[in-house]
């Protein structure tokens, strides 16, 4: 009997425990809209709640990510959670239509993880991706374009590609394509193309805070990026500087949410506390999360 009565209430205990963990994902008897990644190893997307299903791009640590549906629970690593369907980054899309995927719930927060400044390359690399720089024109001296603005801003893209804008304007004509490599926790060699021939530049940082960075010092040869391209960003591109800016709170619900309002709903920025775009966030998405939880649940 004593045997039984243990059996029943550790069958209680982990039931509570899966019960508590799903309801991470609810808030007011509704799907949190956003969450963030937590996991510094990063977290894998897939097309399908399985780790079997087909891996569709690796999604890193802190990233927020728009919560579309909440799915059946599985033991991973140790801990049970739901499987939940998020939208994809808009810079991972194959084309303009959006594309969601699978992510196991155990390594989603509701709250941002605490901020740790990059401790080594790697850790710099998937922290530029996500961070709006903050550039002193000392740095790039007589370095100017039509508009008057003299220094650039660096963004910096997944596969070691980079742009460099001197005009931050919508039409997005001046700027200058190139790769990049982090060598330190701190430091980033960039390589551009100047006709033939190819340019290096060093970039030092320092202040680097949750959502932004210094540019302490630039070492190399600058020249070109003066250069006036008019024309072509591809969409992968545009898109990741886009979602930068809107995945930045800051900047998105106090500078930006004009200029990026229509982008930032399809794209998935929380609007939250955004008066005018947070009604047309709801509008949008409501009907696309009830049809992809309908689906979900019809794979439980």
């Amino acid at each position: 009997m004593k045997k039984l009565f243990l059996i029943l209430a550790a069958a209680v205990v982990l039931s509570s425990v899966a019960v508590a963990d799903k309801s991470r994902f609810y808030e007011g008897g509704k799907v949190i809209d956003t969450m963030y990644v937590d996991s510094e190893d990063g977290l894998r997307a897939r097309d399908f709640p399985s780790l079997k299903s087909a891996r569709l791009c690796s999604l890193p640590h802190r990233l927020p990510v728009k919560v579309v549906a909440v799915g059946r629970e599985e033991t991973i690593d140790g801990m049970t959670a739901p499987w939940v369907e998020i939208l994809l980054p808009c810079h991972e899309w194959r084309g303009s239509e959006a594309e969601f995927g699978w992510v196991f719930g155990g390594y989603l927060s509701k709250e941002i993880p605490e901020f740790i400044a990059p401790r080594n390359a790697k850790e710099l690399e998937n922290y530029l991706q996500f961070a709006v720089p903050v550039i002193s024109n000392e740095l790039f001296p007589g370095l100017e374009n039509k508009t008057g603005c003299g220094y650039p801003y660096f963004f910096f893209y997944k596969k070691h590609t980079f742009l460099s804008i001197l005009d931050m304007g919508l039409d997005f004509e001046n700027f200058t394509e190139g790769s990049y490599e982090c060598t330190s926790k701190d430091s980033v060699t960039i390589t551009y193309a100047v006709g033939a021939k190819l340019k290096t530049l060093e970039l030092k940082f320092y202040n680097i805070q949750e959502e932004s960075f210094c540019v302490s010092s630039v070492s190399g040869d600058s020249e070109g990026l003066r250069i006036l391209f008019s024309g072509y960003i591809s969409d992968n591109v545009f898109n990741h500087l886009v979602y930068s800016f809107i995945g930045n709170k800051f900047y998105f619900k106090e500078n930006h949410s004009s200029v990026y309002g229509k982008l930032g709903i399809e794209y998935g920025a929380d609007c939250s506390g955004v008066s005018d775009l947070e009604r047309q966030y709801h509008d949008y998405w409501n009907p696309i999360m009830a049809e992809h939880q309908k689906k979900a649940d019809e794979m439980k």
